[in-house]
């Protein structure tokens, strides 16, 4: 296999990667699939099937996303101009065909007669068929030809312009540095951050140590750094990222934003919506804007006090300390100060307890005690020295699937943490049954000449995050493409696997097998981890509406759909003075890198991560009702929520689980909102 793009019934390649090879790649993908569209409509109407239309379809879809799957991912994590070049010409290319495929009648009549002929359908075809009409609605299936082809162009322009945001953050992320010829001028931060900026600055042969934007170097200049002056510098530099304050027109996204608004405005009145939320919600859990609106203001009138009372905390401790005007930039700082001098334990004590490795280890040890599952890394060409390939395993030791990872920050890589699926769960045309495989990408700090690498508490947190979403998409066991892994689930409930799993990073049979200091080789003492659980609820107030205040932004700005610059900053404006806990400045334009909702994915979908909190803290309490490790209990969770896909409805899905709806009770219980 030349072109590593084209990798069919074994692993790519990944060091024989080529740019150029992306052009023939796609084509070919895309060349097949249309030969494989002509072929289905040719069948008789009277002797349409499952297996000589829709499978066939699928299997060039699978295809298509599997060559596709990998240029995005390599984009993310090795990114350079003429890669990104190439990386946007194809997503034009596809997104044109993605919708014309979403407007193709006799495509549509197709699927409307295997729609009448359910007797004929397993029950997960039929839910496939259902969701695809659906998804042909939403893609102006019944519009006149001048409608259909104005919600072709406004596709295209959003794939435009959100490629275009998630660049500029990237670039304004990646170009801003700051040297430090002092070593007092970062006083306070730990030792691997230290020695890591010292390393940057040599490998740029700059004297000194170099002070970036990315994760881990922000958060601990903002947590761990005494110099103030250094982290209202980060701060500035992080809040007027992408505007007009940052001082670089180049990458402002002010404009984007608005062109972004006008079309999802039009976009969404061409298919009859009242506005781009509404549009939004069609395949959710959540049915209308106003039972999302209800669920955020509900949350925040019961989170508000807890919130205000805990930042009046912080604040009352940082004037003891001589700052009597408390900005953002000095929130972190003293928050850690004050949860060492209530605890009695620092943020950076419980690091030295998590190595990555071992990290890993409890967590696979974890699964194969709940679900039975076992995970063994395996030998594979890749991408970067410290990228990883793992295989799973069933209690029958047959293969499901696989999973990628890389986990470091590094020059030339998206920021963030994130799971993309590179092949689905599905049975193809041949009877072969397609076993899943799944990127798994994070940015924590990678180890040092004198060090390995070291996870906060919060980073094994987002580690078991997106091991949840890998574990929803590997443990499909749904055979139709649709409907498998992640597919087909409602956006609201796409987090319960995610956030489900990160409660295990609480529990203390679970932590005593992951920690390790990485010098004494000593396990966490009990009685530190009983300081850390002590400390959960810490400003958890604060936490909640800092989510809920982008959660309202993103749902108010799609139901209003003003994108002028000064409208947008009314509205974000508006809400910080509604919630009225964290402090904020006229210059910070969070909303300019805000990439979940302008280039994520999470337009007027933000709510969803509280939304399916919601279900996973209820979920979690089952686990506390019937025991943390009964088999029973754990069997049902696999069974009904991450093995069964988009299969069926979550509503359905959920309740066959828990036995009941869910409610906020356990939501509120872990945030210790009373």
């Amino acid at each position: 296999m030349s072109n590593q793009l084209l990798f069919e019934n074994e692993l790519p390649n990944f060091s024989k990667f080529k740019v150029e090879d992306i052009g023939m790649a796609v084509e070919e993908r895309l060349q097949k699939y249309k030969s494989v569209i002509d072929t289905v409509k040719s069948v008789p109407n009277s002797i349409i099937s499952w297996d000589n239309t829709i499978a066939l379809l699928d299997e060039a879809d699978a295809n298509l996303n599997a060559t596709w799957s990998m240029i995005s991912h390599l984009n993310a994590v090795c990114h350079s101009e003429t890669l990104q070049v190439e990386h946007d010409k194809y997503e034009q290319i596809i997104t044109e065909f993605s919708t014309s495929l979403g407007q193709d009648q006799k495509l549509y009549n197709i699927y409307k007669i295997l729609e009448t002929r359910s007797e004929q359908l397993s029950p997960h075809q039929y839910r496939a068929v259902n969701l695809s009409l659906l998804d042909f609605e939403l893609s102006g299936i019944a519009l006149a030809a001048a409608q259909k082809n104005r919600l072709k162009q406004l596709l295209n322009n959003e794939v435009k312009y959100e490629t275009q945001f998630s660049v500029n953050v990237l670039k304004a992320t990646q170009e801003w540095t700051y040297v430090v010829e002092n070593i007092d001028q970062i006083s306070g931060l730990p030792k691997i951050n230290i020695e890591i900026a010292k390393e940057k600055a040599k490998d740029k042969n700059i004297s000194g140590w170099l002070i970036t934007l990315d994760a881990p170097c922000y958060q601990a200049v903002m947590t761990y750094a005494t110099n103030r002056k250094l982290r209202e510098l980060m701060y500035r530099a992080s809040a007027t990222r992408c505007s007009e304050l940052s001082g670089d027109a180049r990458y402002n996204n002010a404009p984007i934003i608005e062109s972004l608004m006008e079309l999802r405005k039009e976009f969404a009145n061409i298919l009859g919506y009242d506005n781009y939320a509404e549009y939004a919600l069609a395949k959710n859990m959540a049915k209308d804007t106003s039972q999302v609106m209800e669920f955020l203001q509900g949350l925040l009138g019961k989170a508000k006090q807890t919130a205000r009372e805990q930042m009046q905390a912080v604040v009352n401790y940082a004037e003891k300390d001589g700052v009597t005007d408390f900005k953002p930039w000095d929130f972190a700082f003293y928050a850690e100060k004050q949860q060492q001098n209530i605890f009695k334990f620092s943020s950076e004590e419980i690091k030295q307890y998590f190595i990555e490795e071992k990290v890993w280890s409890a967590l696979f040890n974890l699964v194969h005690n709940i679900f039975a599952i076992k995970i063994v890394q395996e030998p594979s060409d890749l991408w970067d020295e410290h990228a990883k390939l793992f295989v799973v395993y069933d209690d029958k030791n047959e293969v499901i699937g696989r999973f990628y990872t890389d986990l470091y920050a590094r020059e030339g890589k998206r920021q963030g943490a994130w799971m993309s699926d590179l092949l689905t769960k599905y049975k193809k045309t041949t009877g072969q049954v397609e076993n899943p495989l799944a990127f798994l990408v994070t940015n924590f700090t990678g180890p040092t000449l004198k060090t390995p690498s070291l996870l906060s508490h919060d980073e094994v947190i987002t580690l078991f995050h997106e091991f949840g979403h890998t574990i929803h998409h590997l443990l499909s066991t749904i055979d139709v493409y649709n409907v498998s892994g992640g597919h087909g689930v409602a956006w609201d409930a796409i987090e319960l696997p995610s956030q489900f799993m990160e409660n295990w990073c609480w529990e203390w049979d679970v932590i005593k097998d992951m920690s390790c200091h990485y010098e004494t080789g000593k396990p966490m003492p009990k009685e530190l981890f009983d300081k850390l659980l002590s400390s959960k609820c810490h400003n958890a107030g604060v936490y909640i509406c800092r989510q809920l205040e982008f959660a309202l932004f993103d749902e108010k700005l799609h139901i209003q759909q003003d994108g002028q610059e000064s409208k947008v900053q009314k509205i974000i404006d508006e809400i910080r003075i509604e919630i009225d806990v964290f402090p904020h400045v006229e210059f910070n334009k969070f909303q300019n890198s805000f990439s979940h909702i302008f280039a994520g994915g999470y337009s007027a979908n933000y709510y969803s991560y509280l939304w399916a909190e919601m279900l996973s803290t209820d979920a979690f309490a089952m686990f506390k009702e019937t025991g943390l490790l009964n088999l029973t209990t754990a069997a049902k969770f696999r069974k009904y929520i991450l093995s069964a896909g988009g299969s069926r409805p979550m509503e359905e899905l959920y309740f066959s689980f828990r036995g009941r709806e869910p409610n906020d009770s356990a939501l509120l219980e872990e945030y210790g909102i009373t």
